[in-house]
C-alpha cells in the first residue's frame, strides 16, 4: 500500500458488528419506515433512492473489505434520512442503563402529547379560534429544499419529537440532565442545568445539532 493512501479498510469483525443492527433494520424495520416516510409526506422515489443506496454499499462492503470506510459513510448518510433508522449521530454507541432508557422513552411520550396539543392549539383550538399552523416552519435542508410549513400534525409532531430526544440524549451524555455516568442507574426526576462557560451566545439547553440529522 502507498504511504500516502488512505486506508479505507475495515476487518470482518468490525464491518459485522457496525452493520449489524442496518440489518435489523432492513430485515425488521424497513415496512414501518417505509408506512412513516408516506405518512410525513416523503416521495416514494426519494425513499427508494435513499435505500437503493443503502443496500448497495452495504451488499459492495460485504464483497470488499478494502472500501468499507466508504461504504460506511454512504450508507449512513443515506440512511439517516429514513425514519427510525437505527445509527443517529453520536447516539449509537451509548449503552444506556435500563433507567436511562425509560426514562427517555416516558419523555418521548409526554412530549409527543405536548407537542400533539400545541397543534391542536395552533389549528384553531384556542380563544381566537384562528389558524396559525401555516406559521410553524421546517428547517430548510438539502434534500427538502426550502423551510416551508408543516403539511400536517403529523409530521409536526414526529419531527419535534425526534429533536427533543435527541437533545435528550444528548443532555444525559453531557451530564446536564443528571450528573451520574451514562449508563449508571438514573432517576428522571434528576435536575437539567446548563452551565453558562462565559460564551456571548446564548445557552439555552445543553444540547447539540445532532437534532437537524434526525
Amino acid at each position: 500500500m502507498s504511504k500516502n493512501k488512505k486506508d479505507n479498510s475495515m476487518q470482518d469483525e468490525e464491518w459485522n458488528a457496525w452493520t449489524a443492527d442496518v440489518r435489523t433494520f432492513l430485515n425488521e424495520k424497513l415496512e414501518a419506515s417505509r408506512e412513516q416516510a408516506e405518512t410525513i409526506g416523503m416521495e416514494q422515489e426519494e425513499f427508494e433512492d435513499y435505500l437503493e443506496y443503502v443496500e448497495r454499499e452495504l451488499a459492495s462492503g460485504d464483497k470488499r473489505a478494502y472500501k468499507r470506510q466508504i461504504c460506511k459513510g454512504i450508507i449512513q448518510q443515506n440512511g439517516r434520512e429514513l425514519p427510525f433508522w437505527p445509527k443517529q449521530r453520536g447516539m449509537s454507541n451509548t449503552n444506556w442503563h435500563t433507567s436511562e432508557s425509560a426514562a427517555l422513552d416516558n419523555r418521548s411520550i409526554v412530549m409527543n402529547e405536548a407537542y400533539s396539543s400545541m397543534w391542536d392549539v395552533l389549528a384553531g383550538n384556542n380563544s381566537l379560534e384562528m389558524d396559525f399552523t401555516h406559521t410553524v416552519i421546517q428547517r430548510a435542508s438539502k434534500t427538502r429544499g426550502d423551510g416551508v410549513a408543516y403539511p400536517n400534525k403529523e409530521t409536526f409532531v414526529d419531527a419535534n419529537v425526534k429533536s427533543e430526544a435527541s437533545k435528550a440524549k444528548t443532555a444525559r451524555q453531557n451530564k446536564v440532565w443528571g450528573i451520574t455516568e451514562v449508563g449508571q442507574p438514573f432517576d428522571v426526576t434528576s435536575e437539567w442545568i446548563v452551565p453558562y462557560t462565559g460564551s456571548s451566545s446564548e445557552e439555552t439547553d445543553g444540547e447539540s445539532d445532532d437534532s437537524s440529522d434526525n
